[in-house]
Order: structure tokens, then C-alpha cells, then sequence
């Protein structure tokens, strides 16, 4: 189970920057398309008494708000680690240069590059180590602490 927990937390984080990119492309789309911004379409939609239910429009919106759970779940997490953990900065900086930025790292170079920018010092070992313990952290919140989010992260995940 462990293990499970494990590669699904990185799953996850592994696609943090694609889901960002598929949210921000997914109401530009929206937005283009409907000559105003999404929030106001709808809100004009159903004022009108529009019923949008089983329309493109609403499952992009449904689509949009689960990826947005999504990375709050994660981003709460990984707020939980940076405050309460020993070593929480250094794991959240970790994630976040690892998974998160939307700077172009190429590779644990460059990672640790960053890391020694941001005071955090530390061996390509040590950065392996350190990074997967920090998983194994976001995972236990993820999915030991929060069961009921499981069903609707491995949709997400498929």
C-alpha cells in the first residue's frame, strides 16, 4: 500500500505543471469562444434561466474545478509539510523546484542549483533522499489522511 501511495503522490506531482497549463488553456478556450470571461457567461447563463447541465461548457467547467481541487489538495499539503515538518521548508522547496515552478530546470543540477540559491545545501544523494521522503509525507496527507479524496484523485489520474 505504501508503495501504491507512493507513485501515485508522484504521479500527481508529476502532472502538477500539466494541469496547470490544461486550466489556464481550458478558460482561454472558453473565454475566446464566448466573447466574455467564463464566470460571467455562466452567471448571465443562469440568470437567464439557461440550463447548461450536460452541455461542452459545463463538463470544461466541471472538468476545470476538479483540476483545481486537485492542486489545492496538493498545494494545502505541501503547505501542511513547510509548517509542521523538522524539515518541512526543505522538503517543500524540494517539491516545488522538483514539480511545481514554472521555471525551466533541466534536470537535479539545475534543482540543486536552485535549492543551494535558496540556502538549502545538499548532495545529489542527499537531494534523492530528501525528495522522496517528502513524497512519502505528501502522500501520507494525500491519501492516509484524507481517504475520501482517493476515488476522485484516481479519476483524475486516469
Amino acid at each position: 500500500m505504501d508503495d501504491m501511495i507512493y507513485k501515485n503522490t508522484e504521479m500527481l506531482l508529476k502532472r502538477y505543471r500539466d494541469v496547470v497549463w490544461s486550466i489556464e488553456v481550458s478558460k482561454l478556450h472558453l473565454n475566446t469562444n464566448n466573447n466574455t470571461k467564463l464566470d460571467e457567461f455562466l452567471e448571465l447563463s443562469y440568470a437567464a434561466g439557461a440550463d447548461l447541465d450536460n452541455t461542452k461548457i459545463a463538463e470544461q467547467e466541471k472538468t476545470i474545478e476538479k483540476n483545481k481541487k486537485m492542486l489545492s489538495l496538493i498545494d494545502k499539503g505541501l503547505d501542511l509539510i513547510r509548517r509542521k515538518q523538522k524539515y518541512g521548508e526543505e522538503y517543500y522547496k524540494i517539491i516545488y523546484y522538483t514539480y511545481i515552478t514554472d521555471e525551466t530546470l533541466n534536470g537535479c543540477n539545475d534543482i540543486l542549483d536552485k535549492l543551494e540559491d535558496e540556502g538549502c545545501f545538499m548532495s545529489e544523494k542527499s537531494y534523492y533522499r530528501k525528495k522522496s521522503n517528502a513524497i512519502k509525507l505528501l502522500g501520507e496527507i494525500l491519501f492516509r489522511c484524507s481517504e475520501y479524496v482517493i476515488k476522485d484523485v484516481f479519476e483524475l489520474l486516469k
